[in-house]
């Protein structure tokens, strides 16, 4: 996950220190099961807001007759869409920014197809949360010029009182909304 990270920093030119892991996990796919959630069209950061950017480190092969390609689906060119597929090869990482110019699906696999297993893994431009201290976020050296105080505190307002994770979160930003919205 960590080279994931390295290669989408070097890919998209970012500084390093910019781009954090938000999540990842291991992916298992068998043909002939439900569809899996991610079987629809979708983008990544609809998901979840803080994904900037995803990759995909594939752990087995499929064959084009199999399923389980991710699928692009591009803009319509003459009343069609244009879909482009990238059937899974082991050892392949797979780089996308995660906003609405890379809308993508995953073929359901054939009834017969071996399991696919893959390494999702979704990056963040944004410090987590946690790095802002008790609201008051304060810069450190390396994030001088990349995040201002002003963007710090608009993300900890949406976290706190726009999506609040607990009762907590939102009595805590009740407590200080007027370091939000200084007089």
């Amino acid at each position: 996950v960590e080279r994931q990270r390295r290669l989408l920093a070097r890919q998209y030119d970012l500084p390093l220190h910019t781009l954090s892991l938000r999540s990842s996990f291991v992916s298992r796919i068998q043909g002939g099961k439900n569809p899996v959630p991610y079987s629809h069209l979708h983008v990544d950061e609809c998901s979840t807001a803080s994904f900037h950017y995803s990759s995909i480190l594939y752990l087995t092969d499929s064959k084009m007759s199999d399923g389980g390609s991710l699928v692009f689906s591009d803009t319509c060119i003459g009343g069609e869409r244009v879909l482009t597929r990238f059937p899974p090869k082991r050892g392949q990482v797979l780089m996308l920014s995660s906003g609405w110019e890379n809308a993508h699906f995953v073929e359901p696999l054939s009834q017969d197809a071996p399991v696919r297993y893959a390494v999702p893994s979704f990056f963040s431009t944004v410090p987590p949360i946690e790095e802002y201290g008790s609201l008051a976020y304060k810069q450190s050296e390396a994030d001088k010029g990349v995040i201002s105080e002003m963007a710090a505190k608009a993300h900890a307002f949406y976290e706190l009182a726009v999506a609040p994770k607990s009762v907590d979160d939102f009595f805590n930003y009740k407590q200080r909304w007027g370091q939000f919205f200084p007089f």
